[in-house]
């Protein structure tokens, strides 16, 4: 059974899918150069890394 409704053709999606691809790696790709005291993550792990890292670097 086939359920394809024909919005978009194929090569729509190959654009979309390209452009989210890239928009994930660049993102990702950021999270490595990205300072610990920075990051808006978890705050129990931020309060946690605050205080291994060195007074000047906090």
């Amino acid at each position: 059974m086939n359920l394809q409704i024909g919005l978009m053709n194929d090569e729509a999606k190959l654009v979309f899918l390209g452009t989210w691809m890239a928009f994930f790696v660049v993102f990702s790709g950021r999270q490595f150069t990205q300072p610990i005291k920075d990051d808006i993550g978890d705050k129990s792990v931020s309060m946690f890394m605050a205080r291994a890292l060195p007074e000047d670097e906090r």
